[in-house]
């Protein structure tokens, strides 16, 4: 089984994008990754890793751009491909019609998932060792727009998605649970893609205020994460609008 992490930068409330990314891989090897990013964490003296708390600039041939870059190669060297999409907000609620947001179920947060979601499968199909393998998809617990993904997913024919913890969590009643620590890695990449996406997208060239060490570091992965665009927005509505149509004359006929 494969099994794909997903987290989500941004919210709808009070940021004009949103972003959903992450790494596929096989059980065995997330588990070697758990304990690879557990270990290092730990030579480090944490115990998580959440990369807003770092905050946006980290400084150049610093200590804590080694660590950062370290952490990307484990992720690097236990995954197969990344995945992401990046939803300019207002735009999405402009060029969607009414009706397609609607029916189905649309929100940033779930374009952005089924976006990147039809990227894994586009990739597992040209993947003959992987064609067939059935994934599981995995979101943070507590992501908002959770409902909505899970009707959509549905809608779309993918299996409903999972809610790990990104933390590990210790409960009043002395219980304990794991985090599934590829969430952490996913945070990673959606984090720098917002940057990237967020503030920098209409910058030409670079700017001095932000350290692209991370961005370039994970370029190496393979895979392509999306901005959707005007026309890429268009596109996806007229897509949807056949899909409706379809569905309601197959319903129509057959129910």
């Amino acid at each position: 089984m494969l099994t794909v992490g997903f987290d989500a930068a941004g919210k709808e409330t009070d940021q004009e994008h949103l972003v959903v990314a992450g790494f596929v891989s096989t059980a065995n090897d997330w588990m070697d990754f758990d304990k690879a990013w557990r270990e290092k964490l730990k030579l480090e003296g944490k115990e998580y890793f959440h990369r807003s708390e770092y905050g946006r600039f980290v400084k150049p041939d610093s200590p804590r751009e080694r660590f950062f870059l370290d952490l990307i190669e484990i992720i690097r060297t236990h995954t197969y491909q990344k995945f992401g999409c990046t939803v300019p907000i207002k735009l999405m609620y402009e060029i969607l019609s009414p009706e397609i947001k609607k029916h189905f179920h649309m929100h940033s947060f779930v374009l952005a998932s089924l976006y990147a979601i039809s990227q894994v499968r586009k990739w597992q199909a040209h993947e003959t060792g992987f064609r067939e393998k059935p994934i599981r998809w995995v979101f943070e617990r507590g992501d908002a727009g959770k409902g909505l993904l899970e009707k959509a997913m549905l809608q779309a024919g993918e299996p409903i998605p999972q809610f790990e913890f990104k933390k590990d969590q210790k409960f009043p009643d002395g219980r304990e649970e794991k985090a599934f620590t590829p969430l952490q890695a996913a945070d990673f990449l959606a984090y720098e893609l917002f940057q990237v996406g967020s503030k920098y997208a209409d910058v030409p060239g670079r700017t001095s205020d932000y350290n692209y060490a991370f961005i370039d570091a994970f370029r190496l992965k393979h895979g392509e994460p999306s901005y959707l665009i005007e026309d890429t927005l268009r596109g996806i509505d007229d897509v949807l609008r056949l899909q409706k149509i379809t569905y309601e004359w197959a319903k129509e006929r057959l129910f």
